[in-house]
């Protein structure tokens, strides 16, 4: 799931807050816990930073003639 910086800021907010409901225009989010809210922050801060788990586009083959 891609975040924006925007909703990351309205999850940071709604933690600040204690609150475990996050709403963004017209779409609203009620979370379990604290616990799920923070995986879910740090699944957002991930993808704002752009280090989400992507996988390879390509690879270099290694080759060994075993000598």
């Amino acid at each position: 799931m891609s975040f924006t910086q925007e909703q990351l800021d309205a999850l940071r907010a709604a933690r600040a807050t204690g609150a475990l409901e996050v709403s963004q225009g017209n779409e609203r989010v009620r979370y379990r816990s604290l616990a799920e809210l923070n995986q879910v922050i740090a699944r957002a801060e991930a993808a704002v930073a752009g280090t989400g788990t992507r996988r390879p586009t390509h690879f270099q083959p290694v080759f060994d003639r075993g000598t």
